[in-house]
């Protein structure tokens, strides 16, 4: 089992929606960390991803010194893998840090923390989810609860 994670967008910006930091400040200490002892991660294109859609995460992750990952160069033959594998999946902006997320973790035997379910059977590329495409990859996916509870946190 794998103790270092990469985390989705979505895990950043839910967790400021639902859970703000001046509300509840020890589950964003928890995450820091996580990220201090180098064991969470967020690829170049997440990070991007959380610039364009939410102005106040992004000086928080900007902030935390060794999240941001630049893509290796056995990460872009995934991410060229994948897309191959699934054309339709990243359609201009929308799931265009995906594929990254799931060559990090598939490169450096992360666990990747992301707030999308799977889709069933047969689901079309445009409406796959990292969990999808991970699995393809046998790379784990948990909720950041399943992180939590991996890591022991209580609140």
């Amino acid at each position: 089992m794998s103790d270092s994670y990469t985390v989705d967008t979505n895990i950043v910006v839910t967790l400021n929606r639902d859970q703000p930091r001046d509300v509840y400040p020890s589950v964003w200490q928890a995450l820091e960390r996580l990220i201090a002892e180098g064991r969470c991660f967020m690829s170049r294109e997440a990070y991007e991803e959380l610039v364009k859609v939410d102005d106040e995460c992004a000086p928080w992750a900007k902030a935390q010194s060794g999240l941001v990952q630049e893509a290796t160069d056995e990460e872009l033959a995934v991410v060229n893998t994948i897309t191959n594998q699934h054309p339709g999946w990243v359609q201009e902006t929308l799931n265009a840090a995906d594929p990254f997320i799931i060559a990090q973790a598939v490169e450096q035997e992360f666990v990747v923390v992301a707030f999308e379910k799977r889709k069933g059977q047969g689901t079309a590329d445009r409406n796959l989810r990292i969990p999808n495409v991970a699995d393809e990859w046998e790379v784990q996916c948990v909720t950041f609860q399943e992180l939590a509870r991996r890591e022991g946190w209580v609140f």
